[in-house]
């Protein structure tokens, strides 16, 4: 930890506000602050105000105030929206990424506000900045009109409120982790100053650490080196933190390396139990609850037949676990009905024909159809009731009781997607089905989860919460000249001198010297033991440098590659292989068990083939012969068309039978039969999927072809 924590406990426990720097420093703290409680003794105690800043402005807001008029993000964004839509057609401009547009627009006025910028302070220039100026102006008239407060001006209407006398000021303010303050935090807290607050930013404990610094050959060999050192640590009871500056892009890499580690240390703890928290969630639309719900609610007809077998085999719906095997058996049995997409009644009544609609399909068929029919006008609120209701009927989200993460899950989709949903009645009208679906899918989108995890040995966080770790080793990675300092990125909606005048972030090479010089400072002293590497190149094989703000001790690549086979497996010797017996495979055929060598193999040279690309996929095929799906496709498959041939000959022969019969029919009467039959054989193949739009074509083809086999015949 950055602090002495003693000093802030005892404020806490005088009921100060402490701000910190990010909601992970919240909840560390809050964590050891019930731990030094225990310690001493205590069993209850009143719970320490700990907020980031923006979470104790609301606060204040909704216990002094009124947090009726605060907009939350989903009704920002759906105005902003709003306006820029309307704007750029009243200016005849076309974007094709209106969404992408709102989000830098709504970044370049939370900068604005954050630096207690207003519109007048500055000239726009470029057609960018006209536009941003025409759009804020447009929303902060709204804003005024109907009374709506937004978050980015949320520190500004507190000050203001307790300059007036309307928000009692508190006795103390500590602010902890803060590497730079806002002007607009630091105007509250001069106001909160000039009321006697006293206000308190504790230094960084000193630590007399000495950091050491490797290189590593590429990013991939850097992350499995600092694995297995973690794991080793871990290991020794010890608590980890990795930080990771390009976490985002990483987050695949890390995953995958540190369970390969995890697997394959040779450390005496179980590895394998250690959870990898990694502090980066995905968006909930990712997890699969969530996803089969807004598949469900966004179904058109005509539903394409990969989103309906999707929807059936879904385990999240009635079902979809004790039923699975009937649901996929319906699947492929639609698959091999040609059609690759139709309407619902159509879907409903083929599985009726085999018997699949009544075992344990018609639930989520008749919650489809249901919603499917409702095609009105509707606001977010009673869309996000319908939604509820209908997805209570299929039976979503599952047969069995959820588990710990599908819970957390379901808990983010109640207390935080409806609840925003359904608050768009406030600034959205009416809308149809298919909108509220798409609206409801870029909440979900937007809305980043990550489970809660109990396991705090090994925490891997990116490079600005990195800050507010509590372990014993800390390790931060990539480190090379290109991250650090970070390249400089200019806002297009607010004027570059602007930002270089007001220090925004990533605006001026001066900034970012002075932000990485500090934020180096506080890294040094985040644990008795931190290291720093780089990668010496990229994955694609371009040279890096390390960062100029390392600290002076570079340790030489071998030194590292010495103590990674160290850690890697410390004093034992290399582990044989293990051979296993596997006799649980399916069993030969019988004609193979009788024969003697040589065998004879259904294959041939596939086989060997087959078992040398994946002798998994090769069992799979050769031993286990399971096949592919059918794949329907547009149009006729041939398939049917062999099988409509073969039935109309098969019904001219059983009114014709013999050839001498079939040499006294004349032409016109052979073309009547012909089309009698095939009109026949249309309707009673229903399984049989021919466009309406093709089947006169069909039709002719099938009577021009059954002549020419009949001449054949005839000429025999």
């Amino acid at each position: 930890m950055l602090y002495q924590t003693q000093e802030i406990f005892e404020a806490a426990q005088r009921q100060a506000v402490i701000l910190t720097v990010n909601q992970r420093m919240s909840r560390t703290l809050l964590s050891e602050y019930q731990a030094w409680q225990l310690e001493r003794g205590e069993s209850a105690w009143v719970r320490p105000q700990i907020f980031t800043p923006s979470l104790w402005w609301r606060r204040c807001l909704v216990q002094h105030v009124s947090s009726g008029n605060l907009l939350n993000p989903a009704q920002q964004h759906t105005l902003w929206q709003r306006i820029v839509s309307t704007d750029l057609k009243q200016h005849q401009y076309a974007l094709l990424q209106v969404g992408a547009t709102v989000k830098q627009s709504l970044k370049a006025y939370a900068a604005l506000c954050e630096h207690l910028v207003a519109l007048d302070d500055y000239t726009a220039v470029t057609p960018e900045e006209h536009a941003f100026k025409r759009w804020c102006a447009v929303y902060l008239e709204y804003c005024d009109t109907h009374g709506y407060m937004d978050s980015q001006r949320l520190g500004i209407h507190m000050r203001d409120a307790f300059q007036e006398g309307k928000l009692g000021a508190p006795a103390e303010v500590w602010l902890i982790g803060f590497d730079e303050i806002s002007p607009q935090l630091r105007s509250l807290c001069n106001t909160l100053a000039a009321k006697e607050t006293i206000i308190i930013e504790p230094h960084i404990e000193e630590q007399k650490i000495v950091p050491h610094v490797y290189a590593c050959a590429d990013p991939q060999a850097e992350l499995q080196q600092v694995a297995y050192w973690a794991y080793n640590h871990i290991a020794a009871g010890r608590r980890v933190g990795v930080i990771v500056p390009e976490l985002e892009r990483q987050y695949s890499t890390i995953e995958r390396i540190f369970r390969e580690a995890a697997t394959h240390n040779s450390a005496e703890v179980e590895t394998e139990e250690v959870s990898l928290n990694i502090s980066l969630g995905k968006p909930l639309s990712q997890y699969g609850v969530i996803q089969a719900a807004l598949r469900f609610v966004q179904v058109a007809e005509p539903l394409d037949l990969n989103e309906f077998g999707y929807l059936l085999r879904s385990p999240w719906f009635s079902g979809g676990q004790q039923h699975m095997d009937t649901h996929a058996a319906a699947e492929a049995f639609l698959r091999t009905c040609s059609r690759p997409r139709a309407y619902l009644d159509t879907y409903m009544h083929m599985l009726d024909q085999k018997g699949y609609y009544r075992s344990g399909v018609e639930r989520i068929t008749a919650a489809l159809r249901d919603l499917c029919r409702t095609d009105t006008l509707h606001s977010p609120l009673t869309w996000g009731e319908i939604f509820t209701s209908i997805l209570h009927t299929t039976g979503w989200p599952g047969d069995y009781a959820p588990d710990s993460e599908t819970y957390q899950i379901l808990q983010a989709w109640e207390e935080q997607i409806l609840p925003q949903f359904t608050s768009l009645t406030a600034v959205e009208g009416d809308i149809p089905r298919q909108e509220a679906g798409r609206l409801l899918q870029r909440l979900c989108d937007e809305s980043m989860f990550q489970p809660s995890a109990r396991d705090k040995r090994l925490q891997v966080v990116g490079l600005l919460e990195g800050v507010a770790l509590a372990c014993d080793a800390v390790w931060i990675v990539g480190l090379h000249d290109q991250v650090l300092p970070a390249p400089l990125n200019y806002n297009t909606f607010i004027p570059v001198q602007v930002q270089k005048e007001y220090a925004m972030p990533r605006a001026s090479v001066e900034r970012e010297i002075e932000f990485c010089a500090r934020l180096m400072r506080q890294l040094q002293t985040l644990a008795p033991e931190v290291n720093f590497s780089f990668p010496q190149c990229s994955e694609e094989g371009n040279a890096y440098t390390p960062s100029p703000f390392l600290p002076l001790c570079h340790s030489s690549v071998q030194e590292l590659q010495t103590t990674a086979q160290e850690w890697t497996a410390p004093g034992t010797d290399p582990i044989e292989l293990e051979i296993l017996q596997d006799s649980h495979g399916i069993t030969l055929d019988a004609e193979f068990k009788t024969e003697s060598p040589p065998y004879r193999v259904k294959g041939g040279t596939y086989l060997l083939k087959a078992q040398a690309a994946c002798p998994f996929r090769a069992y799979a095929n050769y031993r286990m012969r399971v096949d592919a799906l059918e794949v329907p496709v547009e149009g006729v498959d041939m398939r049917v068309r062999g099988s409509l041939l073969h039935f109309l000959l098969q019904r001219f022969w059983e009114d014709v039978r013999t050839q001498e019969k079939l040499m006294r029919l004349d032409e016109n009467y052979i073309l009547t039969l012909l089309a009698q039959l095939c009109n026949t054989i249309l309707e009673e193949n229903r399984n049989g999927y021919i466009p309406h739009s093709l089947r006169t074509l069909e039709q002719q083809r099938l009577v021009n072809l059954a002549l020419e086999w009949l001449e054949i015949r005839s000429g025999s």
